[in-house]
């Protein structure tokens, strides 16, 4: 008698199980490697508004951006260090981190050094001119914010806060530096006990 050709339920179980197995290895790779493309075009957000940062220092004669400027938006509302830099960025999207849905028109997804950037008067060791950052290539001068918020570290705070985020991508997250560069960072790295002189303040 001929043998049918037909799988058997047992081979179409373990066919089924090689398949779900795969998948639940394959699929988190995937999303990390989305998650590490979406890394890679913050970082490159992070460096164009450095490069404006520094576009701008260098027109106001190396004043740095205060954390607050002294004009008023049409809104109302009072104008942060990075409404400063808006007319040096061509591409409007720079201001916003792909891995978060965040959006408003008088914010950005990029949070300012406050502490140390640009408010001297409140802070005495604080910068007010770009020749005054002692270690700039180990100053935060931004990060990434949760919903827009102004600051990576708040005006006369030492500690960062919590309506930034600090895991967004990876376990980490992108930081510009006042040298212009920029990086991504593990919470590890920006928590650890001997990095905060470092990132917030330049080691004097």
């Amino acid at each position: 008698m001929r043998r049918s050709s037909g799988f058997t339920l047992i081979e179409l179980l373990v066919v089924i199980a090689i398949i779900a197995i795969l998948a639940a290895i394959l699929f988190p790779v995937f999303a990390r490697a989305r998650e590490k493309a979406r890394q890679t075009s913050c970082l490159n957000n992070q460096k164009e508004i450095a490069l404006a940062w520094h576009m701008y220092v260098q027109d106001y004669d190396e004043a740095l951006p205060d954390y607050y400027l002294r004009w008023y938006l049409p809104s109302g509302l009072w104008a942060r260090a990075l409404d400063g830099l808006i007319p040096y960025i061509m591409n409007d999207e720079v201001r916003y981190c792909p891995s978060d849905n965040y959006r408003g028109r008088y914010h950005m997804n990029y949070a300012y050094n406050g502490y140390y950037l640009g408010a001297p008067f409140l802070q005495a060791g604080g910068a007010g001119k770009l020749g005054e950052i002692t270690h700039p290539a180990q100053t935060f001068c931004f990060g990434e914010s949760l919903n827009g918020y102004d600051f990576l570290y708040m005006p006369s705070q030492t500690t960062l806060h919590n309506r930034c985020t600090f895991d967004r991508h990876n376990l980490g997250c992108n930081y510009s530096f006042c040298d212009g560069h920029a990086k991504w960072l593990s919470k590890t790295d920006v928590f650890r006990s001997d990095s905060v002189a470092v990132y917030y303040q330049a080691i004097r």
